[in-house]
Order: C-alpha cells, then structure tokens, then sequence
C-alpha cells in the first residue's frame, strides 16, 4: 500500500509531461505537418495541427502564439509566415521561455517534400534553442549549457538556407509558356521561329511537350525554286534547379520534324513531306520575374536520326545536316 502514493505521484509526473510535449502547427500545410511529426517523433513531442489565421512575420506574433498555446495547451507553437519573392517565415514560440524565434526560408507553402523535411529539421534546431526538446539522443540542455546552445544556433541560423528546384516549389503541376528565337543548321545559315509548350511537374522532375515554326528558307539549286519549311514537336523531360531567382533546367527527349520542301522544276511545281526523328537535348537559364512567371533563354540541339537529302532527278537540291541548333527567348509561367 505504501507504493500506491508513489505510483499515483509517478502518473501523475508523466501525464504532466505528456501535456508538456505537445506542439501546435497552425498551419494547413499537409507536407511540412507530415515532416514535423517525423522529426519530433524521437523526442515524444506530440503535433496537432490548427486552422488559426497566423499574423505575418511584422505583426503581434507573440500575442498569437500567446493565445493558441494556452487554448491548445501547447509548450510550443509553430507557424509559417509568407514573405515576398516566394519566400517565406518560420517561427517558432516557447512558453517557458516566452519567447519567438524566426528563420528565413527561401521557398514559400505549399512545400515540396524536400522543402518540408528541411524546415521540419529546423523547427527541431530551433526548439532545442529554445529548451522545449532535445535532438533526438540528448537530453535538454541545463541552464548553465543554454549560453553554448544558443551560440550553436545562432551559428545555424547564419548559414545560408538551402535552395532548391523549381520542382520544390508546388505551386501548380501546369505550366505554359512561349517565345521566339532563331534556329541554326536548317536549309540555311539560320531563320526566324516561334516556340510554345505545356509542361507538367511529376516531383522533381518536369515533361513538357513544345513545338516550334520555322520561317520558310529559301532554296534555289539544280534548276529548282522554291523553299523549305519546318515545324518541330518534342516530347522532353526536365530537371529544374532553382537557387534564389535563378532558375537552370536541362531538359532531353525525343523530336520530330515535319519537313516540307516546295516549288517549282522546269516549269512544274513539285513537293515532298517528310517526318525526321531527332534526339533532343538543352538547357533553359532564367530568372523569377513576377510572381509564376519566368523569363529567360532556351538552348537546345537536335540530332536528326536519318540523312536527309533532297533530290531532283540525279541532282541535289538540298542536304541538311544532321544537327540542328536553336536559341530562343521564352517566357514562362511556371503555375496556373
């Protein structure tokens, strides 16, 4: 009988921390609650989620995180505030401690997987600043440790937050875009065309579907007249990388050209359509314009997988060569 205060007084303790570990992530992002309850599973901490309206990062943050923490019952209180430039806010709030701590992120929600679980890691590093939990094999840090904790922190927070691709940013899976340019290697030293495409993010990487119209070039040999025409359609996979503004996307698929060549041979008028499979490869290099919409210039190179020669009669008229190069301005919007 005499063991029964103490296992009431046991009960008691571990109902009391149980009620400690308990953060609020009032936000609706499903990715970054996902990743947050991952973290911090190791340390006991439980996450509940709630629909509160945060304030923005310049607002009474500390009124608020105040509030939902005692309504929720909650030793900590996690949110996102969004920034400009699609970039956003994490803030973090102790009660013990009272305080709000703060950390650029250089993406903004609805996070990608790789954005949440990096934000996730940071929240943990934030709340162990904060002497709410431990990493996952320590134990919390004494009050004569929190001086070194928070010179490590501070050291953390100082680094510059990582960057990731366009793929990171879910802003939509649909994007569109359109552009001019010149294409080299055709019938002539180069000519004028007009690009357009759809493309659709799958994770990390992009397909895309373009085509391409080619000014009509002139052709004038073996006794013929006329000009020859050219529009393309690729099917292409890319791979975005985003750092900041900056946007690099190498891109490689399949093409096809629909050639036509026309005019006229001693007075009769002639013609011939063919299809030319080509292997495709470029690179897109851009900036953030405003908002989804990006600008910047495409680079891409066809290997046409057959020779394709033009004949009259016994005579050439036209022998193209097996690679074709293009250089376009595009601009794109990367979400609708």
């Amino acid at each position: 009988m005499r063991s029964l205060p103490l296992a009431i007084a046991l009960v008691w303790v571990a109902a009391g921390r149980a009620r400690a570990e308990r953060a609020v992530l009032a936000s609706g992002d499903a990715e970054l609650g996902k990743a947050l309850r991952a973290a911090l599973a190791p340390t006991r901490i439980e996450v509940v989620t709630v629909a509160d309206e945060p304030p923005p990062r310049t607002g009474d943050v500390l009124a608020f995180a105040r509030a939902v923490s005692a309504r929720e019952g909650a030793a900590a209180v996690v949110w996102v505030a969004p920034g400009g430039d699609a970039t956003a806010t994490l803030l973090v709030y102790d009660r013990d401690v009272d305080r709000v701590l703060q950390r650029p992120l250089a993406w903004t929600a609805p996070f990608g997987v790789e954005q949440a679980i990096a934000a996730a890691r940071t929240v943990r590093t934030m709340l162990r600043a904060l002497r709410v939990t431990p990493d996952i094999d320590q134990p919390p840090p004494a009050a004569a440790d929190a001086p070194r904790v928070r010179e490590e922190t501070a050291r953390r927070m100082a680094e510059p937050a990582p960057g990731f691709s366009a793929a990171g940013e879910r802003r939509s899976a649909l994007g569109v875009e359109s552009g001019a340019g010149v294409r080299l290697g055709g019938a002539g030293a180069g000519a004028w065309r007009v690009a357009g495409g759809l493309s659709w993010r799958l994770g990390p990487l992009a397909l895309a579907a373009v085509a391409a119209h080619v000014a009509a070039e002139e052709v004038s040999e073996a006794g013929f007249e006329g000009a020859y025409h050219d529009t393309t359609a690729a099917v292409v996979a890319r791979l975005p990388w985003k750092a900041g503004p900056l946007l690099v996307e190498p891109a490689a698929g399949l093409a096809a050209h629909f050639a036509r060549i026309a005019g006229t041979l001693e007075m009769t008028s002639v013609g011939q359509r063919r299809i030319d499979p080509a292997v495709r490869a470029g690179c897109f290099l851009g900036v953030g314009a405003v908002g989804p919409l990006e600008v910047g210039l495409a680079v891409s190179g066809d290997l046409l997988l057959r020779r394709q020669r033009y004949l009259a009669g016994a005579d050439e008229v036209l022998d193209l060569p097996v690679f074709e190069g293009g250089l376009d301005l595009l601009v794109r919007l990367a979400g609708m």
